[in-house]
């Protein structure tokens, strides 16, 4: 009898902890603290962050399911972490934001639908963000903000990865801002149906390579550097808009910039298409009140149906214009720089 009552005992024993062990859904308001899968839907309608990510090393798996909420509140929190991974198939919409992610290091996300939010992921003092294969879809502002505001600490913010996302629908969809934001690599990426810029780098966010991306239908700008330098623009279709790639030495005031003057320097324009823009090239803004746009290079590039191929403004100076192929109307370049004409002359400062 005793031996039978021991038998029973363990197996309730056994039962009871592997009830403990299944994993229970999760909850709005829930702080992770180590590895989840969704096993359902979870849409958060209480104003508060639908998850919160506090511990390094978590990875949560969307597995299909969407975790949806309203613009009172954000999607997914990652405070103070590092090698955090949020992975799909899986969807989140309806928020603030999607992500939210502060002072975060290696952030992974990817196979994410990002849909009908304000911003899809907000990243703020976060670097080495790691973003593919996402889709950004009806985004009210910036798809992707990448920002070290002014007066914040000046930290390890770059070093991104933004391979093979799709953006349509969107207010903007990639911002660089902030001296420590730079040296990302952002590639094979599609935008279309973009309401202001494709990829916007900015006050100071530098040394970022922007390659191989197709832009179709960005209202404003596609590429535009503003207040950067040392940036690789190559092997880029852009079509159907207004501006191609814009230089422009001009803070936009929100991020820190180091101190530094707004230079636009030594930025590679090259190997790229243009097609059917108002303009393809454009380097400075007209005044040179806060920094010039100079030594900058647009080579190899190849230019077709555009309104004007490139023009060149008054605080610019030193373009490098080589290499380039011109439709049927041949070379259309409008001068106005600080040096006008001297984009004719391979004055050699340039070198990629």
């Amino acid at each position: 009898m005793r031996s039978a009552l021991a038998t029973i005992s363990v197996l309730a024993a056994a039962l009871s902890f592997g009830a403990r062990a299944e994993a229970s859904p999760l909850r709005c308001g829930d702080v992770i603290d180590q590895d989840v899968t969704l096993s359902a839907d979870l849409h958060c309608a209480s104003g508060e962050s639908a998850l919160t990510v506090t511990r390094s090393g978590v990875r949560i798996d969307l597995n299909g399911h969407t975790i949806s909420g309203t613009s009172r509140s954000d999607g997914i929190d990652v405070i103070d972490a590092r090698d955090v991974s949020i992975v799909g198939p899986g969807r989140i919409e309806g928020f603030r934001a999607g992500v939210y992610a502060v002072r975060t290091q290696r952030l992974a996300l990817s196979t994410i639908e990002f849909d009908n939010l304000d911003t899809g992921a907000l990243l703020i003092h976060s670097g080495s963000v790691d973003l593919r294969d996402s889709r950004f879809n009806d985004i009210g502002g910036i798809a992707v903000n990448v920002i070290q505001p002014q007066l914040g600490p000046l930290n390890n913010a770059g070093g991104h990865l933004m391979l093979d996302n799709q953006f349509a629908n969107v207010g903007s969809g990639i911002q660089l801002c902030g001296v420590d934001t730079g040296h990302a690599l952002i590639q094979r990426n599609r935008f279309e149906q973009v309401r202001d810029y494709g990829i916007h780098v900015a006050d100071g966010s530098s040394g970022n390579r922007i390659e191989d991306n197709h832009f179709e239908g960005v209202s404003q700008t596609a590429i535009e550097l503003q207040a950067s330098s040392r940036n690789r623009v190559t092997g880029n279709h852009i079509a159907d808009g207004r501006f191609g790639v814009s230089m422009s030495p001009r803070s936009g005031g929100f991020c820190e910039t180091g101190g530094g003057l707004p230079t636009v320097f030594a930025n590679d324009v090259s190997e790229n298409e243009f097609i059917g823009l108002e303009r393809g090239v454009r380097a400075g803004v007209g005044s040179r009140a806060e920094g010039p746009a100079w030594h900058n290079a647009i080579t190899d590039n190849g230019f077709a149906d555009n309104q004007n191929d490139v023009i060149l403004l008054g605080d610019s100076s030193d373009t490098l214009i080589d290499g380039n192929r011109w439709d049927a109307y041949g070379e259309r370049v409008e001068d106005y720089s600080y040096r006008a004409g001297y984009y004719q002359t391979s004055y050699g400062y340039y070198s990629r």
